[in-house]
């Protein structure tokens, strides 16, 4: 995979964390250039930014989703085939070649092929999930893939991105679980501290909790067999 510089963007540093064997133990690579940008399509055009100025030839998307899908469970890999902004409704493809490796790469994984959507904040409620697939039929959304998409085309550089399932489409986000979005507090304190308001979320909360733990452990695997070389085939002579 991993045959040129790429950047990698990741929103959140759990997420980055897939990543720790393979830089480990300097935190270089000398094809992986990863940023992490922070939740959102404006933390994410600044780290995509950042990323070109250090001179990387492609674009990859990484993290994690909810899903839209109702056949994706949590824990489902999904490569993107391409990327919807759901405010402009722009569609930007995924570079074919390189996502054709990926899939191959993460066959022993189950990855599966899918349209992504981004959006500019969470979507909690299964009735607005199922709103938005039916409308733009897409298997998985996120908030920052669309703005890295955006700056990649008009850089002219290769993009691609992968997004392992956290909530299922016919699951409702607990609200206490998004409020460290934009808050100030440390994200534990933040949720804890919503929770006290809402302790009824409590079952949810934890149940979102073990899904998240799952995603991250498929993203790290994930990591794992990109960074693999493919077996090389004899020639028959």
């Amino acid at each position: 995979m991993f045959e040129e510089r790429t950047g990698i963007v990741t929103a959140m540093a759990a997420e980055a964390q897939s990543w720790r064997r393979i830089l480990a133990p300097t935190g270089v690579h000398p094809q992986i250039q990863l940023e992490c940008a922070g939740v959102g399509p404006q933390a994410a055009s600044r780290a995509t930014h950042a990323l070109l100025k250090l001179g990387v030839a492609s674009l990859f998307s990484w993290g994690t989703a909810g899903g839209l899908d109702r056949a994706l469970a949590p824990g489902s890999i999904v490569l993107y085939t391409s990327v919807v902004d759901s405010q402009s409704g722009i569609e930007y493809s995924c570079d074919t070649a390189r996502t054709a490796l990926l899939s191959a790469q993460l066959s022993a994984l189950g990855g599966v092929l899918g349209r992504g959507l981004s959006v500019p904040a969470p979507i909690a409620a299964i009735s607005d999930k199922d709103a938005l697939h039916a409308r733009f039929h897409c298997a998985a959304l996120d908030m920052e893939s669309a703005a890295v998409a955006a700056i990649a085309k008009q850089a002219g550089v290769p993009f691609t991105a992968l997004r392992v399932i956290v909530d299922p489409a016919d699951f409702s986000l607990p609200r206490s679980a998004l409020a460290s979005i934009g808050s100030t507090l440390p994200q534990g304190l933040a949720v804890l501290f919503a929770l006290g308001r809402r302790p009824w979320e409590l079952g949810a909360l934890l149940t979102l909790a073990q899904w998240y733990r799952h995603a991250l452990t498929r993203l790290g695997a994930a990591a794992e067999a990109l960074n693999t070389p493919p077996p090389r085939v004899a020639r028959a002579r």
